[in-house]
C-alpha cells in the first residue's frame, strides 16, 4: 500500500503532465478582465452621454440668457438715449433759467454806478463828491438828477465804493463814457490814484464777469468788458463782440475747459476797471430815459456819516 508521500508525488505529477487543465485557467481569468473592462467603457459611454446631455442643457441656458441680456441691452440703450435727450432738454433748460437770472438780476441796478478807491474824508458829503467829480469830467450834475448816494465794502477792499443811483439811464451812461475819457481828472488832489468809475454789476454778474476775465487771463480771449450790465467778450481782436449772460455761454467757447464759480459770497472783489473801451461803453442808439419812482429821500443819504 502506497504511502502519503508517494499519493502527493504522483498527484502532483499528474496535474503537470495534463496542459489542458492550465489553459483553462488562463483563458477564464482573461475573459474575466474582458468583461471588467467591457462594463468600464460602457459605464464611461454612459457618463460621457450623461455630460453631454448636462452640456446641452447648459448651452440652452446660456442661449436663453444670452437672448435675454441683449433684449435687456437693447432696453437700457433705449432708456439712456431716453434720458441723455432729456439731460440735454435739462441743461438747455437751466441755461435759459440763468440768463434769465443774469437779466433779472442786474434789472435793479441800471441805474447804478460804482465808483472805487476814493479816499474816505470825514464828515464827507457825498454829494458833493460826485458833484466835484462830474464838474471835472465835463458833466453838471444836479440833486434832482440822482436817488441816492452811499458807501459800501465789497470783498476785501480797504476804501468802502461809492454808489450812486441815477434817475435816468442817460445820464449814467454819460457820467460813465466820460469818466472814462477822463481818469487822470478824477481825483486833482492826487493825479497817481486811480479811481475807477464802472456800471454797478449784479452779484451773479459779478462772478460772471470774474470768469470771462479769468478766461482773458489764460489766452482763450482777447479781451472781456461789460456794458449796461451784460458781458461781453472777443475772442479775436477782429471779431464782433459776444453777449455772454449765463457760465455756460463762457463754457461753450472752450468745452473743454471747466469753468465754474469761484465763490458764492456776494461781495467778492471783482475787476476794478472793465476793458471797455471809451468809444463802445455807450450805445449807439438813442436810449430813453426811464425813470424810478423816488425811494428814500437824498437828503438821508447825503447826509449818513461813514462809520
Amino acid at each position: 500500500m502506497p504511502s502519503d508521500r508517494e499519493r502527493t508525488s504522483s498527484a502532483s505529477s499528474g496535474a503537470l503532465s495534463n496542459p489542458a487543465i492550465g489553459a483553462v485557467d488562463s483563458s477564464s481569468v482573461i475573459i474575466s478582465k474582458l468583461d471588467s473592462l467591457a462594463s468600464d467603457i460602457a459605464a464611461s459611454r454612459r457618463e460621457q452621454a450623461s455630460l453631454s446631455a448636462e452640456i446641452k442643457d447648459l448651452k440652452n441656458d446660456l442661449k436663453k440668457v444670452s437672448e435675454k441680456l441683449a433684449k435687456e441691452l437693447q432696453i437700457c440703450k433705449r432708456k439712456i438715449s431716453r434720458l441723455m435727450e432729456e439731460n440735454k432738454k435739462i441743461k438747455e433748460q437751466i441755461t435759459s433759467l440763468n440768463r434769465e437770472i443774469s437779466f433779472s438780476s442786474q434789472t435793479p441796478f441800471l441805474f447804478n454806478v460804482k465808483i472805487d478807491n476814493y479816499p474816505v474824508a470825514v464828515d464827507e458829503n457825498l454829494f458833493l463828491i460826485v458833484k466835484k467829480i462830474s464838474e471835472s469830467i465835463g458833466m453838471e450834475i444836479r440833486e434832482e438828477m440822482i436817488d441816492y448816494i452811499y458807501r459800501r465794502n465789497f470783498g476785501k477792499k480797504t476804501v468802502p465804493s461809492i454808489i450812486i443811483k441815477f434817475l435816468h439811464v442817460s445820464v449814467k451812461t454819460k457820467f460813465i463814457i466820460n469818466a472814462k475819457r477822463n481818469k487822470d481828472r478824477l481825483y486833482p488832489e492826487d493825479p497817481s490814484r486811480n479811481i475807477y468809475v464802472n456800471e454797478l454789476l449784479s452779484s451773479f454778474n459779478y462772478k460772471l464777469f470774474t470768469m470771462a476775465i479769468d478766461y482773458k487771463r489764460q489766452g482763450f480771449v482777447e479781451s472781456a468788458w461789460h456794458r449796461n450790465g451784460v458781458i461781453l467778450i472777443k475772442k479775436k481782436a477782429n471779431e464782433r463782440p459776444k453777449a455772454i449772460r449765463c457760465k455756460e455761454d463762457l463754457q461753450a467757447l472752450n468745452p473743454a475747459i471747466s469753468a465754474i464759480f469761484s465763490s458764492d459770497d456776494e461781495d467778492l472783489d471783482p475787476p476794478l476797471e472793465s476793458d471797455a473801451s471809451t468809444s463802445s461803453v455807450g450805445s449807439k442808439r438813442r436810449r430813453g430815459e426811464h425813470k424810478l419812482g423816488r425811494s428814500p429821500s437824498i437828503t438821508s443819504f447825503l447826509s449818513r456819516k461813514h462809520k
